[in-house]
């Protein structure tokens, strides 16, 4: 038996306002949260993100709760999460990876200890643009200029 049981719930986040892709706009997302209970420490919960975005990736299919539920019952069961096929569901992989991370540091929503985690240092990234009609991709663009990307 591992050292914690596992769960996973499901959220609904609805949008304010369309978010455009090269798929279409959405209005809704679905997110599910795997949370892993340590079995000694109740209070320890490690948590993990899978959250396909529909039509573009890999793992947005009909099953994909089921295949969750499925994964769930089988760590439950005492399968060891390295031995779980997840190729074709890289969003359950990635949140359980996550929640394993976070769990194995006391359930603090801090998977690594490094500057940016401890809020010491940032790190550059890219800024979104979400697609839409010219004059508001232009104000996105200046938005994001203005905020120093």
């Amino acid at each position: 038996m591992l050292p914690f049981s596992v769960t996973y719930k499901k959220y609904t986040l609805n949008f304010k306002k369309p978010a455009g892709t090269s798929r279409g706009f959405l209005r809704a997302k679905s997110v599910y949260f795997i949370h892993l209970t340590d079995r000694a420490d109740l209070e320890c919960i490690g948590i993990g993100e899978c959250a396909p975005w529909k039509g573009l990736s890999l793992d947005d299919r009909p099953d994909f709760e089921v295949q969750l539920a499925r994964v769930c019952q089988q760590l439950n069961r005492g399968q060891a999460p390295e031995s779980l096929a997840l190729s074709d569901f890289p969003a359950i992989a990635f949140g359980l990876e996550m929640a394993l991370l976070d769990w194995r540091g006391g359930g603090k929503r801090r998977l690594f200890e490094n500057d940016f985690s401890l809020g010491k240092r940032s790190l550059p990234t890219h800024g979104l643009i979400w697609m839409g009609n010219s004059s508001n991709a232009l104000q996105q663009v200046q938005r994001k200029v203005e905020q120093g990307f």
